[in-house]
C-alpha cells in the first residue's frame, strides 16, 4: 500500500470518519499500491469536513472545487 493512503485511511480510522472504498473492488490491491488507477471513496456527508482537512493534512490537494481528489 502508498504510504499515503496508508496515512490517509490511518487518520479516517483515529478520526472515526465513515467512509468505504467501492467500484473495482477485485483491484483494490492493485490500486493500493498505485499498480492501477486511483480510489473511489464515499464519505459520510456529516464528516466531509474532517476528510477534506484530513487528505490535505497528509498530501492530498483538490484540484478543482468541483471535482474529486
Amino acid at each position: 500500500m502508498l504510504g499515503i493512503y496508508a496515512d490517509l485511511f490511518g487518520e479516517l480510522h483515529d478520526q472515526g470518519v465513515g467512509y468505504c472504498a467501492y467500484k473495482s473492488l477485485n483491484h483494490l490491491a492493485e490500486d493500493l499500491d498505485g499498480a492501477r488507477g486511483d480510489l473511489d471513496l464515499l464519505v459520510a456527508e456529516r464528516d466531509l469536513t474532517c476528510f477534506h482537512a484530513i487528505a490535505k493534512r497528509v498530501g492530498f490537494f483538490l484540484a478543482s472545487a468541483h471535482e474529486p481528489y
